[in-house]
């Protein structure tokens, strides 16, 4: 056989061992973007709420009235739940866009690590991973609670701080305060049910 013939072999089995490869790598992908994007199912409501049927996607959102609560579980123990009056919009696999009301997160890595949460509000963006937040939307106000875990603040300007577990920081259209201990409020409004 040629050096030619010889050449053209090896290259076209290279050449098919790629596109192999190629295949297994995107399917691999595809089946872990799949994984990452499972729904938060709404576990539980009452009084006036609206939320889709099959759970919260990326790019859906939910509410709940005057009246109404709601608590969505996520992967592992993970769950959110929303007080009266709050707005939750699921913006991509792990960012929150919280428009109204009283919404608590619990973040939990038993199934696995987790990857950067993003929570986000009218006045200030909050970074964390694993642990328990509430974040309280009032006209001209944010505020935002860390109950256990630590959480990175942004506020208005590039502004930061960093929340330790029981602290939180209040954020307006033009200023972030110092952290501070944490309110019962924003603490009972996790534990305490209705």
């Amino acid at each position: 056989m040629s050096r030619r013939t010889l050449l053209r072999r090896s290259l076209f089995r290279l050449l098919c061992a790629s596109v192999v490869t190629l295949a297994v790598a995107a399917s691999a992908a595809s089946v872990a973007q799949e994984a990452v994007s499972e729904p938060w199912v709404i576990a539980t409501s009452t009084g006036k709420v609206s939320a889709p049927s099959s759970g919260l996607m990326p790019g859906e959102g939910c509410e709940t009235g005057s009246d109404g609560q709601m608590r969505i579980s996520g992967p592992g123990k993970s769950q959110i739940r929303l007080r009266e009056d709050a707005s939750l919009h699921r913006k991509d696999d792990a960012t929150w866009e919280i428009r109204a009301g009283l919404v608590g997160f619990r973040f939990d890595p038993a199934s696995g690590p987790l990857p950067l949460q993003t929570l986000t509000t009218p006045f200030a963006r909050a970074e964390c991973r694993d642990g328990l937040f509430v974040i309280k939307i009032a006209p001209h106000l944010v505020r935002i609670a860390v109950l256990r875990g630590t959480a990175e603040i942004t506020g208005s300007g590039g502004v930061r701080r960093h929340l330790e577990s029981k602290q939180e920081c209040a954020a307006t259209m033009s200023a972030l305060s110092a952290p501070y201990v944490t309110n019962d409020d924003l603490y009972f409004a996790w534990y305490w049910d209705k």
